[in-house]
C-alpha cells in the first residue's frame, strides 16, 4: 500500500506538471468527493466497502495534494448534485440543453463520465458573471 501511495503521489505531481505545461491557464481541478474510510489500512483491508473504494480515494487524494502544492484550487463535487450546481452556476433551470449542445460540438464519444466532468468544471467555476 505504501509503495502504491508513493507512486500515486509521484505520478500525480508529474501528470499535473505536464498538464500545466500544456495548458498554462489551469488554476483549479474538480474531483469527485472522497468516500469516508476507516482510519487504518488494516481496517480498510477487512472492510468490504472500504476495500473496494480505497484505491479511488488514494488516487484522488494524491491528485488533490499535487494540485494544492501547485497552488491550484481543488473543488470536490458530489456526482448526485453536480448537474444542479452547474446549472445554477450558469443561471439555467437545467443543464440538459447545455450538455446536448456540447455533445453536438464534441462528437463521439460523449458519455456519462464526460458529461459529469463538464458539469463539475462548470460548478467549480461558480456563478455566471
Amino acid at each position: 500500500v505504501e509503495r502504491v501511495q508513493a507512486s500515486a503521489e509521484r505520478c500525480s505531481r508529474a501528470v499535473l506538471a505536464a498538464l500545466a505545461d500544456a495548458v498554462p491557464a489551469v488554476s483549479a481541478i474538480a474531483l469527485r468527493a472522497l468516500q469516508p474510510l476507516p482510519p487504518t489500512v488494516a481496517e480498510r483491508i477487512t472492510d468490504y466497502r472500504a476495500h473496494n473504494v480505497a484505491d479511488w480515494v488514494m488516487y484522488r487524494q494524491a491528485l488533490a495534494d499535487a494540485a494544492t502544492a501547485r497552488g491550484w484550487a481543488v473543488h470536490w463535487y458530489d456526482p448526485k448534485t453536480v448537474n444542479v450546481a452547474a446549472a445554477a452556476a450558469l443561471g439555467l433551470p437545467s443543464l440538459d440543453g447545455h450538455l446536448k449542445a456540447t455533445a453536438a460540438i464534441a462528437g463521439r464519444p460523449w458519455q456519462a463520465d464526460h458529461r459529469q466532468a463538464l458539469a463539475a468544471a462548470i460548478a467549480a467555476l461558480g456563478p455566471a458573471r
